[in-house]
């Protein structure tokens, strides 16, 4: 906070904002919560929902630059995508931000997915079935791909 030099203006230092990224990384006592739990050693994958897109998104966020284990992505995100009827794509794509839950995920060494689910912030409430079922069914290939890679790695 203070400088917005790092966020391409993605977030605000407003607490007013809809975009406010608190008074400091990793402020927030929920913030601090997740990351506790999700950089433990045995989890191996992470996935940060959202609204709305229809998409699938992996790191990096803050960069174009393809991460390490691209393959990797390239590899399950098809799948994953195919499974919800998503496109998928690197997160940058979308637009350039930093430190969100993805990239810092994926900076610990774990694979990292940003589901965009649904056509709106609001969906009716009729479509929320529909829109759950296809993050359910890529999340389930998501799980699967997981426990794949982990075995092959064992």
């Amino acid at each position: 906070p203070g400088n917005t030099s790092d966020d391409f203006s993605a977030t605000s230092d407003s607490p007013r904002s809809e975009t406010y990224r608190g008074p400091a990384a990793n402020s927030e006592p929920e913030v601090q919560a997740l990351l506790k739990l999700e950089l433990q050693p045995n989890i191996k994958a992470t996935a940060d929902i959202h609204s709305y897109g229809d998409d699938i998104f992996f790191p990096w966020d803050s960069t174009h630059e393809a991460p390490a284990n691209i393959a990797v992505y390239k590899e399950i995100c098809p799948k994953i995508a195919a499974a919800g009827g998503y496109t998928w794509a690197q997160g940058a794509e979308l637009y350039l931000n930093s430190g969100d839950s993805t990239d810092t995920a994926h900076a610990n060494g774990k694979l990292s997915l940003c589901f965009e689910i649904g056509r709106s912030f609001q969906p009716n409430p009729k479509l929320i079935p529909e829109i759950t079922g296809k993050a359910s069914a890529s999340a389930q290939v998501y799980i699967d791909e997981v426990i794949r890679i982990n075995k092959s790695a064992a």
